[in-house]
């Protein structure tokens, strides 16, 4: 007998578009196309501000040499008690100033008390007519000799070392207190305000951070009258808006993060606008930083003649200055000017 026939139907193999026998796929075209429109959704509105965050925060990360120069402009600034030793000579010209030749200088010893408001100062000031010196001591003035001509600075240096005698406020030369519009006493090196509070350096340091006006550099240890610290260069750095960056030290003073006129600090006086006008790139200098107190030993600046203006527009300065934070007062009648 024939053997038996299978009663199974036989299914064809399916057959693709060419002909050819393969097995037939199953359709899942919209689950891909889901699939990724779901990681486009979650890279727009997840991963990117994430990201962008995090850009952000690095941004905003200072290194070690940054961090301890901002400690330490901060700190200054919140001392009760300063004492600065000032040294400010000035050009003719940019081309003065690399040949040497000076046009004017002034040199000051000065103390602050925020507390008390009690001032005290021994200057002495120069230009091309003559030389000036004077002294108070909380708010005392003292008779050191009349403006003296023809430039004799031995005759200058004499009477300042002289005994100095009391007179009364109206016959000064220059008033005897720390918000004196014209003050030949300098409490400030032009960056750092003095007397603030906690909150306002920290305002005010917070909007110098922000703007990232400082580029700096280590220059390793460094010595001056026997106190060693860390030695921080720096240039500026151009900020939008902003042709000329110096400018900027005034208005964080001003202003700090309030963005409000004087809506840190109305009292300007605690600050001298040494170093204003400049370019981004007209002022250098650097700092010789106490690393254990954080607090500024020495600095030195320069600033350098505007581009665009002439020689009789702007005078670039050099300046040398020596921090102190003494527990009290320390200047007297008979302190002298110390040699930077």
């Amino acid at each position: 007998m024939p053997p038996e026939q299978s009663t199974t139907p036989v299914i064809p193999a399916p057959v693709s578009d060419n002909g050819s026998l393969e097995p037939q796929k199953p359709k899942r075209r919209w689950g891909r196309r889901w699939l990724i429109i779901g990681g486009v959704l979650v890279l727009l509105f997840i991963v990117w501000p994430l990201a962008g965050q995090l850009v952000l925060k690095l941004s905003a990360v200072k290194s070690p040499v940054e961090q301890l120069l901002y400690d330490s402009l901060q700190n200054a600034a919140s001392q009760n008690m300063v004492k600065l030793s000032h040294e400010e000579v000035t050009y003719g010209s940019k081309a003065d100033q690399a040949a040497g030749k000076i046009s004017g200088s002034d040199h000051s010893l000065s103390e602050f008390n925020a507390t008390s408001k009690d001032y005290s100062t021994v200057y002495e000031t120069s230009d091309d007519i003559g030389y000036g010196v004077g002294r108070c001591v909380k708010g005392q003035t003292y008779r050191l000799g009349e403006y003296l001509l023809l430039n004799d600075a031995t005759q200058a240096q004499q009477q300042l070392a002289s005994t100095p005698k009391p007179i009364a406020a109206d016959q000064a030369f220059t008033a005897c207190t720390y918000d004196a519009y014209e003050r030949y006493g300098k409490l400030s090196d032009g960056i750092i305000p003095v007397g603030y509070s906690a909150s306002q350096a920290k305002s005010w340091i917070t909007a110098l951070s922000n703007i990232k006006l400082f580029k700096v550099k280590d220059e390793g240890t460094a010595t001056y009258k026997g106190q060693t610290g860390r030695k921080i260069s720096f240039t500026l750095n151009s900020v939008s808006g902003h042709p000329g960056s110096t400018d900027l030290f005034f208005y964080a003073v001003r202003d700090g993060i309030t963005n409000q006129n004087g809506g840190l600090n109305m009292q300007k006086y605690q600050f001298d606008r040494i170093l204003d006008p400049g370019p981004p790139n007209g002022l250098s200098g650097y700092y010789i930083i106490d690393e254990k107190t954080k607090l500024p030993i020495y600095s030195e600046f320069q600033t350098s003649q505007l581009p665009d203006e002439s020689d009789s527009s702007y005078e670039p300065i050099t300046t040398k200055q020596h921090y102190s934070y003494p527990a009290s007062s320390t200047i007297t009648p008979t302190t002298q000017l110390e040699s930077l």
